[in-house]
């Protein structure tokens, strides 16, 4: 962003302005909001949640601000609890590489698969597959695929001995123990509840994005 006289700005005030809304909403709908109407404020804490991840996202882009370790302090809670921001960081940024974007092997988000290993996949496991593949599919299942699948790949580059890796879960781990202690002690909201509605369902939100970005596009030259 530049002001003005053509400066690029070092801080996004709008932006630092909906991180502060962002976590008063996500406060408030658990502390007041889940007490007196506990069913309206599950509906309404994924949107929160949804909206802090795409906060996230705008922090490894370098927003709001030109500090890196700032912007990760701003969203450093993991209100999603399913990613931690230092990973979902380095494979973002990896699968925005144009030169790999939706290669089976080397874009960490792509949804689609090499002819070979589609064929040595189970038949069962095929169709869950095209069902994820649907709207619906991906809002309901898409995340407990996206997210198993996730932590069982960390666990093997973590068994390698991936120190970043370890160091970025040390961090999320760190940062998840203030998250529960909020969910419980303040909101008295069992976490098992948080973890399947809440924190499920805001991921669930934001493939509802990734349905539709990560997806081949038919253009006047073909495919991209």
């Amino acid at each position: 962003m530049r002001n003005n006289i053509g400066r690029v700005r070092e801080v996004e005030w709008p932006t630092i302005a909906l991180v502060i809304a962002c976590h008063l909403a996500w406060f408030g709908l658990g502390f007041y909001l889940y007490q007196i109407m506990p069913i309206l404020a599950l509906i309404l804490m994924p949107f929160a949640v949804a909206l802090h991840s795409s906060l996230q996202h705008e922090a490894l882009h370098g927003h709001p601000t030109r500090n890196g370790m700032l912007n990760e302090a701003l969203v450093f809670f993991p209100l999603g609890l399913f990613y931690p921001f230092r990973r979902f960081k380095v494979l973002h940024l990896t699968h925005h590489n144009d030169e790999q974007l939706t290669d089976p092997y080397d874009d960490p988000e792509s949804y689609y698969r090499s002819t070979m290993d589609w064929e040595r996949i189970p038949g069962w496991l095929k169709r869950v597959l095209e069902v994820n593949n649907t709207m619906l599919g991906r809002f309901f299942l898409g995340p407990a695929l996206m997210s198993g699948g996730f932590a069982w790949s960390e666990i093997q580059r973590m068994r390698r001995g991936e120190s970043r890796v370890r160091l970025a879960w040390l961090f999320h781990l760190i940062g998840i123990v203030p998250v529960y202690l909020v969910v419980t002690r303040v909101f008295h909201m069992p976490f098992w509840l948080y973890v399947l509605v809440p924190a499920y369902f805001g991921l669930a939100l934001i493939t509802i994005r990734t349905y539709a970005e990560h997806r081949w596009s038919e253009t006047p030259e073909g495919r991209t």
